[in-house]
């Protein structure tokens, strides 16, 4: 809900910015979610790493270091992550700040790959037990170097004012709308309510009400459960969480009433929505 975004044209996009850097990126929120990729999935030594929980649990931590990074610099932030591969995240801006972030790369530099591959070794060793299997998907990495991640951050600008152009994505000019949107992002686990909004925002009741109606159409518990929905179904794609657990984390303890609320939204149980999510990601790669 806090931005609308045209994904058949970002896919467009991406593909195109893939085909000239050979480099994965991926497309998130100003609250740091998943909204699109290009290719779908990782790299084969991403793919493997994340085949284990803590693997997925490192690899988001992360994307959220690298996020809130670049959010506090304003600017793109070149990292290793914690398996030794080069990551970049850029902040995507509109006149307001910042509504989104950008992250490529999964790749190395052009120095010492053999150096690397000893780091990268170490660090996935209680991840990946397949050490020549490790070391396959190590050998099909791209290695870049400074001056061409420049050169790739100046295209990822382009494209982000291209975007910005072609209005793909259309924000919010609301302050409020944002506060109440990070409020319920970083509160989602708890229980929220239109009084404690209110309050902590420094606002009426009546105001964060005409706020929500006029940027989303719906009342704060709708736009709630909507975040709530939104969070599970990350979880449910991205980690082997028990659903029960999974409700639990975006702060709903009644199971059967999450169950209910969740098919309202999504046509579908969780686990039935998890199975087809599986399903479709296998049949795209």
């Amino acid at each position: 809900m806090k931005n609308e975004y045209n994904v058949q044209k970002l896919q467009t996009l991406f593909r195109d910015f893939y085909c000239v850097t050979g480099l994965r990126v991926g497309l998130f929120d100003a609250a740091g979610r998943p909204i699109l990729e290009y290719p779908i999935g990782c790299s084969k030594l991403c793919s493997l790493v994340r085949a284990t929980e803590e693997g997925r649990h490192r690899c988001l931590e992360c994307d959220a270091y690298g996020i809130k990074q670049a959010g506090e610099r304003g600017q793109a932030f070149d990292y290793r992550c914690h398996a030794g591969l080069i990551d970049v995240c850029a902040p995507m801006r509109d006149e307001d700040g910042i509504v989104g972030y950008v992250i490529f790369g999964q790749s190395l530099d052009n120095m010492n790959r053999e150096r690397q591959w000893e780091v990268v070794k170490k660090n996935c060793a209680d991840l990946v037990a397949d050490t020549d299997a490790l070391r396959s998907a190590f050998d099909e990495l791209k290695g870049v170097d400074a001056e061409y991640i420049g050169a790739v951050i100046h295209i990822l600008d382009a494209c982000i004012g291209y975007i910005r152009l072609d209005r793909m994505m259309k924000s919010s000019k609301s302050g409020l709308w944002r506060t109440i949107l990070s409020y319920i992002g970083r509160n989602l686990s708890s229980k929220i309510s239109l009084a404690t909004v209110a309050e902590e925002l420094g606002v009426s009741v009546s105001t964060i009400c005409r706020c929500v109606k006029s940027n989303a159409d719906c009342t704060l518990g709708e736009l709630i459960w909507h975040e709530r929905i939104e969070l599970a179904k990350q979880m449910l794609s991205t980690t082997d969480l028990s659903v029960m657990e999974v409700a639990s984390r975006v702060g709903v303890d009644d199971y059967n009433y999450f169950i209910r609320m969740f098919r309202r939204h999504c046509g579908k149980s969780p686990a039935a929505w998890r199975r087809d999510e599986k399903k479709n990601r296998l049949s795209v790669n």
